[in-house]
C-alpha cells in the first residue's frame, strides 16, 4: 500500500529495464522501491554486459525479474541512460539519466516515479535485498574493479598501500572482484564472487568498502555498507552513491571528471589517479570510527 505523504497511486503496471553494469542498476534502486511503495507492479527486466539477474531477484520491490528474450508487459516502460537492445522497437520508453556527467545519476532516475505520483524524499534502499546475512567478518572490503580496456582508467593503481596499511594496523581485508580487476598483487583475503547471487552477502561481511566507481562499490553502497569512493576520470556527482554513509575522495583538477568527454581518450598522463593513499585511508577510518 502506498504511503501517506508520497503521493497518489495509479496501480499500474511497470516495466523497468536494466541494462549495462551493474550499476546502473543500484542507480535504479530509488525508483523502484518508491514506484513499489506507491502500489505499483514492478517487472525487472535485465539484459546486460555482465549476467546480474540473479542479483536482482533478491529485490524485495520487484514482482518479478526477467531477461532478454522474455517479453514485458506494462503499462510504462521506463529505463536509465542506457535501453536494454530487445525494448528499441517497443515505444514509448521513457529514458532518464540520460548520461550527463553534472547530474547525479539515482537522482535523475527517481523522476520516473515523480512522474507517477513520488512526492516525499528519495527513499532509503538499504533494506531491497531479499535475505542478506550481514556478518561483519572484514574491517575493510577492497574493489578495486573496472575491467580492463578503456575502463582501466577508473582504477586507483595505489590500493596495494592502503591495503597494507590496514593489515599492519591488525584489520582483516577481503577483496572482492575478476581476474581483470587488478586483484593481483594487493594483500589480503581474495573472496570468491563466482555466484553472482551471493555477492551482496559477501560485501556485507564487511564493516568498509573501499572501491573504485564500479560496480561492486555501488551495490555495497546501496546495501547500507558505509564506502569510500575513489574517482579518478569519473564524475563523483554523476556517479554519487545510493547509500550513507560514503565518502568521496578525488583530485580537484581542471580537466575532470573526463569521462564521456573527447579528454578522456586524449590524456596520457592520468594525473587523476595522482591521489594520496592517506586521504583515503582517512576516509576509511572515519567511516570505521562511526
Amino acid at each position: 500500500m502506498p504511503v501517506e505523504g508520497n503521493g497518489r497511486a495509479l496501480m499500474t503496471s511497470l516495466a523497468i529495464g536494466i541494462a549495462s553494469g551493474l550499476g546502473n542498476g543500484v542507480y535504479l534502486l530509488p525508483a523502484i522501491k518508491a514506484l513499489k511503495l506507491l502500489g505499483n507492479r514492478v517487472t525487472l527486466f535485465c539484459q546486460t554486459d555482465f549476467r546480474t539477474t540473479d542479483i536482482w531477484k533478491r529485490c524485495v520491490f520487484a514482482d518479478e525479474v526477467l531477461e532478454a528474450p522474455a517479453d514485458v508487459d506494462g503499462a510504462h516502460f521506463f529505463s536509465g541512460p542506457y535501453v536494454p537492445p530487445a525494448w528499441r522497437r517497443r515505444k514509448p520508453v521513457e529514458q532518464y539519466a540520460l548520461s550527463d556527467i553534472h547530474e547525479c545519476e539515482w537522482r535523475s532516475n527517481l523522476r520516473m516515479a515523480r512522474k507517477l505520483g513520488w512526492e516525499a524524499d528519495p527513499p532509503d534502499v538499504s533494506d531491497w535485498c531479499r535475505d542478506l546475512q550481514r556478518t561483519g567478518e572484514y574491517d575493510i572490503g577492497i574493489t578495486p574493479g573496472s575491467k580492463a580496456s578503456i575502463w582501466l582508467r577508473k582504477r586507483y593503481p595505489r590500493m596495494r598501500e592502503v591495503a597494507e596499511h590496514f593489515l599492519a594496523s591488525g584489520r582483516r581485508v577481503a577483496l572482492f572482484g575478476l581476474g581483470t580487476d587488478g586483484l593481483d598483487g594487493l594483500p589480503g583475503e581474495r573472496i570468491n564472487t563466482d555466484d553472482i547471487a551471493a555477492l551482496p552477502d559477501q560485501l556485507a561481511k564487511c564493516r568498509v568498502i573501499i572501491g573504485g566507481d564500479t560496480g561492486p562499490a555501488h551495490l555495497a553502497s546501496s546495501l547500507g555498507i558505509p564506502v569510500v569512493m575513489v574517482y579518478t576520470g569519473t564524475s563523483q556527482v554523476k556517479a554519487e552513491p545510493v547509500g550513507r554513509p560514503h565518502r568521496q575522495v578525488y583530485l580537484e583538477l581542471p580537466c575532470r571528471p573526463c569521462v564521456s568527454t573527447p579528454l578522456w581518450h586524449a590524456c596520457d598522463d592520468w594525473k587523476c589517479q595522482a591521489i594520496e593513499p592517506a586521504n583515503i585511508i582517512e576516509a576509511a577510518e572515519e567511516l570505521l570510527n562511526e
